[in-house]
């Protein structure tokens, strides 16, 4: 079971390969939205989680990046990660099962704990 993470922050994707590690915790990363949706395509059947960024590079939103994936997995769990910008993406997330808002800054181990709960 893989957990996919998209942040376009190598320093925080360095930080969940670190913590994934020591938690063996199989991790797919993925520095853009366009790295985010080619990996999820060649791994769809092994992601059962994600954990993305609100605010991401690439020729994609993190919206268009949580559609993909719940169009093929509806009740997967997506941890979505927030300094503040929420409100002006609501609308577009509570259309979607399973969504939950991180807001930064955050603990690594509760997120981590989450998410040991779900895959």
């Amino acid at each position: 079971m893989t957990v996919l993470v998209v942040d376009d922050d190598d320093k925080v994707l360095d930080l969940f390969q670190r913590f994934f590690k020591i938690r063996s915790i199989t991790g797919q990363f993925a520095i853009s939205s366009d790295d985010a949706i080619e990996i999820y395509g060649n791994n769809k059947d092994s992601i059962k989680s994600l954990v993305i960024d609100l605010t991401i590079d690439g020729n994609y939103t993190s919206v268009d990046v949580i559609r993909k994936v719940k169009e093929d997995h509806p009740d997967l769990t997506v941890f979505v990660i927030t300094g503040g910008l929420f409100d002006s993406y609501r609308d577009d997330l509570v259309k979607f099962s399973n969504i939950e808002m991180i807001q930064k800054p955050f603990s690594f181990n509760e997120l981590l704990t989450s998410i040991e709960k779900v895959i």
